[in-house]
C-alpha cells in the first residue's frame, strides 16, 4: 500500500471547494487544480456564458493587493478566484508566468462554478 494520498476535490457549488496541488511533495508547485465558484460575478457578463465556455485566469492589481480573476474570450472581467486553498501559490505561479484556465460547470442566478488547471 503506497503512503502517497491522492488529493480528492470537492465538487461543491457553495464556495468551499477550492486550489489543490496535483504535483505531490516532489512535483510542480503550478500544477494546481481551481475548482471554485466565482467571486463578485460581473451579472451583464454572466448572462452571456454558457456550461463549456472557457475563461482564462489573469493576475490584475487592486490597489496594494493583487486579485486572481477570470475574464471571457472578449478580454471582459467575469469574476474572481479568493479565498480558497492554495490561492497564494496560485498568486506566485501567475506572477512567474504561469497560464491557467478554467471551464464553467455550473450556472446559477447571480454566480458561476468553475473548475480549471494550468494551461499546457
Amino acid at each position: 500500500m503506497s503512503s502517497k494520498q491522492t488529493p480528492i476535490r470537492s465538487r461543491t457549488w457553495d464556495g468551499r471547494a477550492g486550489g489543490i496541488a496535483l504535483g505531490g511533495e516532489n512535483g510542480d508547485e503550478c500544477d494546481l487544480a481551481i475548482d471554485v465558484d466565482l467571486e463578485g460575478v460581473r451579472l451583464s457578463r454572466l448572462e452571456l456564458l454558457k456550461i463549456g465556455d472557457t475563461l482564462r485566469v489573469d493576475l490584475r492589481s487592486e490597489g496594494a493587493f493583487p486579485t486572481v480573476v477570470c475574464v471571457d474570450a472578449q478580454g471582459e472581467l467575469v469574476g474572481a478566484l479568493s479565498a480558497f486553498l492554495n490561492l497564494a501559490r496560485l498568486i506566485k505561479c501567475l506572477r512567474n508566468g504561469v497560464e491557467y484556465q478554467v471551464e464553467v460547470t455550473h450556472i446559477r442566478s447571480g454566480g458561476c462554478h468553475v473548475v480549471g488547471n494550468r494551461v499546457p
